[in-house]
């Protein structure tokens, strides 16, 4: 992307980014609340924004669950290792990415937020929360194959 990342506050919000740094804007959202949308068209497969975070903002799942209960605004959970992104704080542009499930029209990949289709001009971007229970690791133990030296 080469943008640099900087801090700026809108409504009262203190975020990583600019969104006009992306030709994206924040404004009311038809699904809840407020939203992010794009002030221009958005090819598929072309990033949107990055999903800017620091290593302080990953929490193991039960710590998470301990501080704020059910309170799962501003995160995104990394399902695969029982971890969860906390934004609750300082946020980046995808804390205002709606859900839209099933007909979203963006995912994230490699902390960067991608077109899943075409998106056009003043159209909300949305993604598909994960659902937000880890997987349960299993308790049975692996063992290490014999192989030949």
């Amino acid at each position: 992307m080469g943008r640099k990342t900087r801090k700026v506050r809108i409504k009262g919000v203190t975020l990583f980014d600019n969104p006009a740094d992306y030709d994206l804007e924040i404004k009311k959202s038809k699904i809840h609340g407020v939203g992010l949308f794009t002030k221009k068209d958005i090819k598929k497969g072309r990033t949107i924004a990055p999903y800017n975070h620091k290593k302080k903002h990953v929490m193991k799942w039960d710590t998470f669950k301990k501080k704020y209960g059910e309170d799962f605004r501003y995160t995104y959970s990394l399902k695969r290792v029982g971890k969860i992104i906390n934004m609750k704080k300082n946020r980046n542009l995808v804390t205002f990415v709606n859900d839209a499930t099933p007909k979203e029209n963006s995912y994230l990949k490699r902390r960067r937020l991608i077109a899943k289709r075409d998106i056009k001009a003043g159209e909300e971007i949305t993604l598909s929360y994960p659902h937000y229970e880890p997987k349960k690791k299993s308790k049975r133990r692996r063992t290490k194959k014999k192989g030949r030296k």
